[in-house]
């Protein structure tokens, strides 16, 4: 009866060291593939200032043409900057969350724009958002052991559809006096 417990007890410790080896390999084996990412909270590394607000909202008035949005078109300053050295390259996101949007801004000529450093990165429009309450904007990098800024730019703008206003046939009053509102948001990740 005693060798019975101790061959059992064996056979137990036999499985846990070939589990725990087994384990260990495969982990060992992700951590060295490079795929593994490893999240990093914003405020260690990198540093993100809103020189106007975090969040961005209008409520659309008269559209504006396209080429007017850099003056008139409702937007979001802010800057990413690297706190120092950084240990290991890193990507980071800049994504709209918490968005609230009507459905009448749910087209194509309700559009945002991401400017980086004075150069146009990102463009788009709000056609396809669906049920969605985020999305993601645009993705960057800064360089191991890098020391930089970016300095960002986000634009949201009811769009013109008429070239001419005075004899135009498109009705986009009911576009107008909607409110939307998102809050930006940078994610970064550190890639070993």
């Amino acid at each position: 009866m005693s060798n019975k417990k101790i061959i059992i007890s064996l056979l137990v410790v036999i499985v846990v060291v070939v589990v725990s080896i087994a384990g260990f390999s495969y982990a060992w084996y992700e951590a060295d593939s490079g795929k593994t990412t490893v999240g990093v909270n914003t405020t260690a590394n990198i540093n993100v200032n809103f020189a106007t607000s975090q969040y961005i909202s209008t409520t659309t008035a008269l559209p504006i043409y396209d080429s007017d949005a850099a003056t008139k078109a409702n937007k979001s300053l802010f800057t990413v900057a690297t706190t120092g050295s950084l240990p290991h390259a890193t990507t980071y996101t800049v994504s709209l969350v918490d968005i609230v949007i009507p459905s009448a801004l749910k087209v194509s000529t309700f559009k945002w724009e991401l400017i980086k450093d004075e150069i146009s990165v990102a463009s788009g429009n709000f056609a396809s958002i669906g049920t969605a309450t985020t999305l993601d904007l645009y993705s960057s990098n800064f360089a191991a052991s890098s020391t930089a800024t970016d300095s960002y730019e986000l634009r949201i703008w009811l769009s013109e559809t008429c070239a001419d206003i005075t004899n135009c046939n498109t009705n986009q009053n009911s576009q107008m006096q909607q409110t939307f509102t998102a809050k930006v948001q940078i994610l970064s990740i550190l890639k070993p």
